[in-house]
């Protein structure tokens, strides 16, 4: 449903760097109208970055 996830249960800084993925393909099989199906889903984490991934062809994007 999701390629790489970057979830807290909390809010906060998080500081994670997601760089140089090739992500593709990705479906929302389990449904829902944006929260599967994404190439890179971040949900309360702050200070992340996502820098030169190459994703194509995912259910959604945001």
């Amino acid at each position: 449903d999701n390629g790489i996830l970057v979830w807290r249960s909390d809010a906060g800084e998080d500081g994670t760097i997601v760089t140089s993925n090739r992500i593709e393909r990705i479906a929302a099989k389990s449904g829902g109208d944006g929260q599967n199906g994404n190439g890179v889903n971040v949900f309360r984490a702050g200070s992340v970055m996502v820098s030169g991934n190459r994703i194509a062809d995912c259910a959604f994007s945001a």
